[in-house]
């Protein structure tokens, strides 16, 4: 029985864990432990522990030396350097460092609180608040994923080990709780930030999919009045051209049988016809290249979108089994807004396979693939999740549906995005489970590509 409830704690740990690292912005987690960032903050210690050594004014009030407090702020030192000594940290590892950092970070600011004077004591105590707080919103404090709390506890508790002053403790017993209160209120309430930010983002990229769709179906309309337009300028073409040989051979003989004024106007309707002719051929050749006017082509690009599309996904769900199957050549298609679009489709896809159903039992592997069909190219996304609901297989993606406990935005998204560039979407469920999602899109051959 303990057993079992071990192996069910470390479970819900490593569950619990795993949600704290997908939380995480990694992005600006990267910005701020630069090498350039980490030295300006080496300096920046360097120069106020100077300062409070050698200005007599804060030396008689504040009473810090240097090297003591130096040395008192080497695990931050060493913790952050390990950052920047280990080459190419994974970015869904670089929380865990920065937890090392933070207790490092804790642990100087109470080492300072110990070794100053009364108003020191109160000057580093707001220092220890503020970095409480900076820390809770870096790295999205929660009571659901308390994982900072312990880089909070460990460098406070430590600092145990100095030889706390009477005046310390009487400070911390008021200063750590409310250390705790900033470190969660702050992590919270970023949390919920980027929820909505995240919630805005995609429904910026649906509105942009509805845009597309809806300028792709007015474009349709306008090509089927175009193809008329298109057969009239045909056959008046085939008539222009019969007019040109007619006024040329008329010229050659005006300029023989025929009084030279006469000739003039014989070989000003020569010239007339003959422009008319070079307009209507413009005109053909300028519809023709519209329908590659509003895209971008990708060719070669395909297979690198598609892994920068992965790695974006797998840093945020480490544990998730990501595997490919490219060809080695591809063709070309041609996508409104390019590259963009196709990451849209992609991660969208693949964020919906991770989070599965209800957000938390997704898939742990899933599969890339990509083939060609006759003239239209077949991206198909398979994974071993529980698989899309029934209503969906049925009705298709027909408004704002939703596989789990959220907007739908995903699916819309990718559905609209796919029918504007002239493509579709096919839901399925595999035999065995999971989802298997195939979008078509129509590739463009080369010939047709440079017109």
């Amino acid at each position: 029985m303990f057993s079992s409830l071990l192996s069910r704690f470390s479970g819900l740990v490593r569950q619990s864990f795993s949600q704290w690292i997908r939380q995480q912005d990694f992005r600006f987690t990267v910005a701020v432990t630069t090498l350039g960032s980490w030295i300006q903050t080496l300096v920046g210690v360097v120069l106020v522990l100077l300062a409070l050594e050698y200005i007599p004014f804060l030396q008689k009030h504040v009473g810090i030396r240097f090297f003591p407090a130096f040395w008192y702020f080497m695990p931050a030192f060493l913790s952050g350097s390990l950052i920047h000594i280990q080459k190419k940290i994974p970015p869904h590892h670089l929380p865990v460092y920065t937890l090392g950092t933070s207790a490092g970070a804790y642990f100087f600011c109470c080492a300072l609180m110990i070794l100053s004077k009364p108003v020191g004591l109160q000057s580093f105590g707001t220092l220890y608040l503020f970095s409480a707080g900076f820390y809770g919103w870096l790295l999205r404090m929660r009571t659901k994923t308390p994982f900072p709390v312990f880089s909070l506890l460990v460098g406070t508790g430590a600092s145990l080990l100095i030889g706390p002053t009477q005046e310390y403790l009487a400070f911390m017993l008021v200063m750590f709780p409310a250390s705790l209160l900033v470190h969660f209120l702050l992590g919270e309430g970023r949390y919920h930030l980027d929820l909505q930010e995240r919630e805005k983002e995609r429904f910026r990229d649906t509105v942009f999919a509805q845009i597309q769709f809806e300028q792709s179906s007015q474009v349709s309309a306008l090509r089927e009045k175009l193809a008329d337009v298109l057969g009239t300028i045909h056959d008046v073409n085939n008539h222009l051209q019969a007019a040109v040989l007619s006024s040329s051979v008329l010229s050659l003989t005006a300029a023989k049988q025929l009084p030279s004024s006469l000739k003039e106007t014989f070989d000003d309707l020569d010239g007339a016809v003959n422009r008319a002719t070079d307009l209507m051929a413009s005109l053909h050749q300028e519809q023709r290249q519209e329908r590659l006017q509003t895209r971008e082509l990708l060719g070669s690009d395909l297979s690198r979108v598609i892994q920068e599309s992965i790695t974006n996904v797998r840093n945020l769900y480490s544990h998730v089994e990501f595997q490919t199957d490219l060809p080695k050549s591809l063709p070309s298609i041609a996508l409104i807004g390019g590259e963009k679009t196709l990451y849209r489709i992609l991660e969208n896809l693949l964020l919906n396979a991770c989070q599965g159903k209800d957000g938390k039992r997704g898939a742990s592997v899933i599969c890339v693939r990509l083939r060609t069909e006759e003239h239209t190219l077949v991206l198909e996304v398979l994974d071993n999740g529980e698989g899309l609901p029934g209503f969906l297989l049925e009705n298709g993606v027909t408004s704002l549906v939703s596989t789990k406990d959220s907007t739908g935005l995903g699916l819309y998204t990718v559905d609209r995005l796919a029918r504007a560039n002239g493509g579709s979407i096919e839901l399925n469920n595999q035999e065995s489970s999971g989802a298997w999602i195939k979008i078509f899109l129509q590739f463009i051959e080369p010939e047709a590509a440079t017109e």
